[in-house]
């Protein structure tokens, strides 16, 4: 009985076809509308270096109160200066490879490469996810550590006890979390949560599911605010064995994202002497993403190789932020669920 082998229905070039659909696409993180992919960000994606500078124009000072108008010519205005500052980021090159014995039982469906793509497409998605909580967790470190936690309001219990209802999430925790945004509150959209937030959120009846204007699916709220429901979200049990969780409140677009060009995304390379020569097909895949948070610039000595781990991108020393709070939508809630 002859045996059908990745390298039997795979040609890169083909294959490469099937992956018309771009990973993050498949993310509730992409469809709440949080991370907004941007040409430039492509090209840096796309460009020769690992790091990625991004200037950007800041506010005018709106506590500096105008002049006051004379008819003596005399009285010259100083003008006053727009400043300059920098965001930095780092590309991720990214591989993985899979073996056709893991890959093979996906070939019974018609249609070969579609069922092989689909498998490692949502591989991709989750990593694509894990990588954008992780520069979140890094980013609620930092700004801990060095902005006094401005973008964070913390009702989880610290001390020995049991929580109670008051550590727990609610619309009144919420409402403040959602305040250390100042008067620019109203750029939030949407609010990821673990599992639990959310079983609590529809225990008490604060879910409303809405069907946006010619689709079909119906899409979670929470005071107007999308629910991106995650079982990757924080979660720490602290030395008290309290168990708390970290909920982030959203901004449209917070995240930009560029999408690079590996050389070569997709090939299938052949052991013939594997198995003692009886043969093994490897498919191996690349991607190369920028995904960078508004306002931060990210340390490239934090950095061991040529992009962030998982781990590296969670260091509190990673992260500088380099806008004002109210111009980062983004905060955090810490409950005890």
């Amino acid at each position: 009985m002859s045996t059908t082998t990745l390298s039997d229905v795979i040609v890169p070039e083909v294959y490469q076809g099937y992956m018309t659909i771009n990973t993050p696409e498949l993310t509730a993180f992409w469809g709440s509308g949080i991370v907004s992919r941007s040409p430039m960000l492509d090209a840096a994606a796309r460009g020769p270096s690992n790091i990625v500078q991004v200037p950007f124009w800041k506010d005018l000072d709106a506590t500096k109160e105008p002049n006051i108008s004379t008819d003596n010519p005399a009285n010259k205005s100083v003008p006053n200066k727009i400043e300059a500052g920098k965001q930095v980021g780092m590309n991720a090159y990214l591989n993985q490879s899979w073996s056709a014995m893991s890959l093979v039982k996906e070939l019974a469906g018609s249609d070969p490469m579609g069922a092989i793509v689909g498998a490692t497409n949502r591989y991709w998605s989750r990593q694509w996810q894990r990588r954008l909580i992780s520069s979140c967790v890094g980013i609620f470190s930092c700004n801990v550590a060095d902005n006094d936690g401005d973008m964070v309001y913390d009702i989880s219990k610290a001390d020995a006890g049991i929580p109670g209802d008051a550590n727990k999430f609610g619309g009144q925790a919420f409402v403040r979390s959602l305040v250390t945004m100042g008067d620019a509150l109203g750029a939030i959209q949407a609010i990821a949560v673990h599992s639990t937030i959310y079983g609590r959120m529809l225990e008490n009846d604060q879910i409303e599911f809405v069907v946006p204007s010619g689709g079909t699916t119906r899409i979670p709220t929470y005071k107007d605010k999308i629910v991106i429901v995650d079982d990757g979200m924080p979660v720490e049990v602290d030395a008290n064995d309290n168990t708390i969780f970290t909920s982030i409140l959203y901004g449209s677009g917070v995240f930009g994202y560029g999408d690079g060009m590996p050389e070569k995304p997709v090939e299938v390379a052949r052991d013939s002497t594997s198995g003692n020569g009886a043969g093994e097909d490897v498919l191996h895949e690349r991607r190369t993403w920028l995904l960078h948070p508004t306002g931060f610039a990210f340390d490239p000595q934090a950095v061991a190789g040529q992009s962030a781990t998982l781990t590296e991108l969670e260091q509190a020393a990673a992260w500088t932020r380099v806008i004002e709070r109210k111009n980062v939508p983004m905060a955090f809630l810490r409950t005890n669920g």
